[in-house]
């Protein structure tokens, strides 16, 4: 059903922005010296007998689309290259004026001049192949996003200081504080109707307790949630690090990625004299300080897309179709919560013509040829052989998503519930959950439960007795485990990616070296995305980084820009014809 039109703090700039590219199109206008049509000279003639008019006014619709919806016979439109994606960063300074220690004092002036040293890029995206096939299609724009960071530095509270060193004194428990405490009590803090994100730097002294970190407490025991950290996003526009808590490797243990423990920014990192920082040291924390906030900006707060620009639905089908090769499957059911995913789509902004709708299929691959075949053709072998306190050789087998998408579509026509050719503004999204209980499947390409690509999605998961570790990934001395009866969390990332074009939140692009940055600083708590974590939360990365092309969209409302275009060529005309007739 329709939802109704949320704040944003882009949507609120678009009368800035149109004002701001009107002044630069302007410019070019006047500088091309261009006459007005001999057409057009009655509205001249007009001008001078009603000089306090709006000429506007008196043209037909007929004739404004003819004549006045053009520039150079070139819609506005693509004269429009770049907007600017403005972004306010708070970052707030939590025990760090000399409330716990009177030497630990990180002034504004020094802090500010290195957040200044970061420098905007453009909106990139990550799927290039994907980006060039969007880019052709007349209906989707062709602006480049960019953004465009300002930092303001504040000082916390005392009262916050005091509540954060209660609760963590009295909530600690065997060296574990869970991440909820903490959120609610910044959550306080923060004011979710100002216009910026936040990134609060806490210091809570640095003997003041024994070594803790942070976890998410709530869910159940043994699984990726439980790889503790410093760090933690929330659901709202808000992020910390608390530079006394510990921390752990974690990432994959093979390639790029990984985040060493001492990666973070510390206190216990640098040298004390005694309870205040070396001034070399200060600098240098300074300095890591703000590669941090740097790497949050980009990964975090303004993340690149996947691809872009995303073309935009009106009416948007997601289907379910589970496919299993259990004889007893109605009677013994299966883990999956599609319930859940509806929930946190639901807090995904959108349109205001914009509607999801949810369906879901039931199929049987002993009773289908077709998914027999897809599912057989696409199984894979892997050997991996890992030396950590032994070597050992595993072995397992695997789904290849790039031949389940190609035999999917080979046997598209045959398939249970093929939906044909959608109409313009219409869009379909079909997950293919395959539940297998009757072979030891790892995961799908190796390392995911599911896979996204722009119409569909791939997932995979089995029964209990063949989960096993992932060993390609590591979260302190020990091997990710993956609940493989459970794609829930990964399929919920995969949507936000074939829908909303969002990139996984361990991706960025590297414009120096023209490929894509892989680290997985925050890929762990609340979200859904990567092996690290367990959520089936929506921290504000997935929320807010899907307002991107909705609000470039909104902004290029296809109405409301046409009436700008209509009259911004006339206010040219205006302008050109007052010129040339006055002394």
């Amino acid at each position: 059903k329709n939802r109704p039109m949320r704040k944003t703090t882009f949507g609120k700039k678009a009368i800035f922005l149109l004002f701001f590219f009107a002044t630069l199109a302007a410019s070019a206008s006047l500088n091309k010296k261009r006459s007005p049509p001999a057409s057009k000279d009655r509205i001249g003639s007009f001008i001078f007998q009603n000089p306090d008019e709006d000429v506007f006014s008196i043209l037909p619709d007929e004739e404004l689309l003819r004549e006045w919806s053009f520039e150079d016979q070139i819609p506005l439109k693509s004269s429009l290259e770049t907007i600017d994606v403005p972004i306010l960063i708070d970052i707030k300074l939590v025990g760090l004026s000399g409330e716990i220690e009177p030497q630990l004092n990180i002034y504004q002036k020094e802090l500010l001049p290195l957040l200044k040293a970061i420098e905007g890029e453009r909106i990139f995206a990550l799927n290039r192949a994907l980006s060039e096939k969007n880019l052709s299609r007349p209906e989707n724009h062709k602006l480049v996003l960019k953004k465009k960071f300002s930092f303001r530095i504040k000082t916390a509270k005392s009262s916050l200081v005091d509540d954060l060193y209660t609760t963590i004194s009295s909530e600690k428990k065997g060296g574990t504080v869970g991440y909820q405490i903490v959120e609610n009590l910044l959550q306080e803090d923060f004011n979710s109707d100002q216009l910026s994100f936040t990134i609060y730097l806490i210091y809570l002294g640095n003997l003041t307790f024994s070594s803790y970190h942070y976890e998410d407490l709530l869910t159940k025991p043994g699984l990726n949630s439980r790889c503790g950290s410093k760090i933690h996003a929330a659901s709202d526009r808000f992020a910390w690090i608390d530079l006394s808590a510990a921390s752990f490797n974690y990432g994959p243990i093979i390639g790029e990625g990984s985040v060493p423990a001492d990666s973070l920014p510390s206190i216990h990192n640098y040298d004390l004299e005694g309870n205040s920082l070396k001034l070399l040291d200060k600098k240098d924390l300074l300095v890591d300080i703000a590669a941090f906030i740097r790497k949050t900006s980009d990964f975090l707060i303004a993340p690149d897309l996947d691809r872009s620009p995303i073309p935009i639905f009106d009416k948007l089908v997601i289907e379910l179709q589970v496919i299993h090769d259990d004889s007893g499957f109605e009677k013994n059911g299966y883990v999956f919560d599609f319930e859940k995913i509806k929930e946190e789509l639901s807090g995904i902004p959108l349109l205001n013509q914009q509607e999801i709708s949810f369906k879901t299929i039931y199929v049987a691959l002993s009773q289908n040829q077709y998914y027999s075949a897809i599912f057989t053709n696409s199984l894979r072998t892997n050997t991996l052989s890992l030396a950590k306190e032994q070597t050992h050789i595993s072995t397992a087998l695997y789904l290849d998503s790039n031949l389940v998408h190609f035999w999917l579509d080979h046997y598209k026509h045959m398939l249970s519930g093929h939906r044909s050719e959608t109409s313009t503004g219409e869009k379909s999204v079909t997950i293919y959950l395959f539940h297998i209980t009757k072979m030891p499947l790892l995961l799908i390409d190796r390392a995911h439960q599911s896979v996204s690509f722009p119409e569909i999605v791939v997932a995979l998961q089995t029964q209990r007795e063949y989960t096993q570790s992932h060993p390609e990934f590591q979260c302190g001395e020990r091997f990710v485990t993956i609940d493989q009866t459970d794609a829930t969390r990964s399929v919920l990332a995969s949507l936000l990616q074939s829908v909303w074009g969002l990139s996984p939140i361990y991706q960025t692009w590297n414009p120096v070296r023209g490929e894509v940055n892989v680290d997985y600083t925050w890929a762990i708590g609340k979200t859904p995305f990567g092996s690290l974590s367990d959520s089936v939360k929506l921290n504000f990365h997935a929320r807010y980084s899907a307002q991107y092309e909705l609000d470039v969209h909104e902004l290029l409302e296809e109405g409301e820009y046409l009436r700008y275009v209509q009259r911004w060529n006339m206010l040219m005309f205006l302008w050109i014809y007052r010129s040339s007739t006055s002394p």
